[in-house]
């Protein structure tokens, strides 16, 4: 059985550029008011916040990069869409000691430039059954922990 931690977001915004594009805005009855649709599943709902509506954009038109372009957020985080309460961008994270995030595991792959993350990784053989992909990831989780790194699934 995998244990499941809380989700921790870096405020990339790579969700919010990607699977935004499927919010639409229906109506803005009133400032900051606005009743929306996933274009996919058909999820309607009403935010508040703040909207930049573009003809032909891309991403949320409720995601705001910050000045500096590393990081971003969401305008309607309180109202967001089901889609993005459910989304995750990775199956296991490693947090490093200033809070960002140091390396991710989608799938089998591991996307990190910490060495010691690497040959950790490596030192423990990739599922070849998709059906004990869980417990391949509990055990990445339990030997990373266990040298002392904050791991988040």
């Amino acid at each position: 059985m995998t244990y499941r931690h809380d989700f921790y977001c870096d405020h990339c915004g790579k969700c919010c550029l990607g699977l935004g594009a499927t919010i639409s805005v229906s109506d803005n009855p009133s400032p900051g008011v606005y009743r929306c649709r996933n274009r996919v599943t058909g999820e309607s709902w009403t935010a508040r916040g703040e909207a930049r509506i573009q003809k032909g954009g891309s991403g949320c038109p409720f995601f705001r990069q910050t000045p500096s372009g590393s990081s971003g957020v969401c305008m309607i985080y309180a109202d967001r869409p089901l889609v993005c309460r459910q989304f995750r961008c990775y199956d296991l994270a490693v947090v490093g000691l200033d809070g960002k995030i140091i390396a991710r595991v989608k799938g089998t792959a591991l996307t990190t430039k910490d060495t010691i993350i690497q040959d950790l990784f490596e030192s423990v053989a990739a599922p070849s059954d998709p059906e004990t992909r869980g417990e391949w990831l509990e055990g990445i989780r339990a030997l990373l922990a266990a040298r002392g790194y904050r791991v988040v699934m």
